[in-house]
C-alpha cells in the first residue's frame, strides 16, 4: 500500500481520479438518482466499494486504503448533497471533501470540491473550493476549513449563484504519467458498481 505521506510530484492517482474523475462522472452521468438511490448497506458502504473497484485499475503500489471514507446525504435550504469526506489528502489537488447536490428545485446535480493546496512560498496549508462542469476543472477560489459543515455552508451560497461568472480553467491536469494512467476511468462494470446507484 501507499503511504499517507505527501508526493513532491503531484496527487496520488487513487485519491485524485476517485474525487475528480469517479464521482464527478456519476454525477454528470446519474444526477439526482444518484442521490434518489441510495446503494444497499448505505451510501459509505456503496462508495467504499467504488474506491476499492478503483484501486484495482491500478497497479498495487498505486492503491490507498479507504480509511476514513464517509458518504451521508445533506438537505440544506432545500438543496440535497451527497456529501463524501475522502481519506486525508496529502498532496495538492487532492479533496478532503466532495459534493454532489442537487439545487433545489433542479433536474441535475453539481459536483464541488475542497481541495488541499500548499504554498510554493512559505509550504503554508489551504484550501480550494472547485468545481466539475462540464468536463471542466472552475477554480472557485480559496476555500473554508477542512470541515464538513464549513464545506456544505460554503456549497450551500454557491447553490444560490449562478455558475456563469466563475471562468472554466479547462480540463485540470493530470497526474505525472507514471501515476495515472492515459486512459479514462470507468469502475468495473463487471461488480456492477455503477449498479450501486441504480444505474
Amino acid at each position: 500500500m501507499t503511504t499517507d505521506t505527501a508526493r513532491p510530484d503531484g496527487p496520488r492517482a487513487h485519491h485524485y481520479r476517485f474525487a475528480h474523475q469517479v464521482l464527478p462522472g456519476l454525477a454528470r452521468d446519474l444526477g439526482p438518482q444518484m442521490l434518489d438511490n441510495e446503494p444497499r448497506g448505505g451510501f459509505t458502504t456503496g462508495l467504499a466499494s467504488l474506491w476499492q473497484g478503483l484501486g484495482e485499475t491500478l497497479p498495487e503500489g498505486e492503491r490507498l486504503p479507504g480509511d476514513g471514507l464517509s458518504a451521508e446525504l445533506v438537505d440544506r435550504g432545500g438543496h440535497r448533497m451527497l456529501l463524501v469526506e475522502l481519506p486525508r489528502p496529502s498532496a495538492p489537488a487532492e479533496a478532503y471533501l466532495v459534493a454532489v447536490a442537487q439545487p433545489a428545485g433542479a433536474d441535475h446535480c453539481r459536483c464541488f470540491t475542497l481541495e488541499h493546496g500548499v504554498s510554493p512560498l512559505d509550504g503554508q496549508a489551504y484550501t480550494v473550493l472547485a468545481e466539475w462542469a462540464d468536463r471542466s476543472h472552475i477554480n472557485l477560489g480559496p476555500g473554508p476549513a477542512a470541515q464538513r459543515d464549513a464545506f456544505v455552508a460554503a456549497v450551500e451560497v454557491l447553490l444560490t449563484e449562478p455558475a456563469e461568472p466563475y471562468a472554466r480553467t479547462g480540463p485540470r491536469p493530470e497526474p505525472e504519467p507514471e501515476t495515472q494512467p492515459a486512459e479514462p476511468v470507468e469502475p468495473p462494470r463487471r461488480r456492477g458498481l455503477r449498479g450501486l446507484f441504480g444505474r
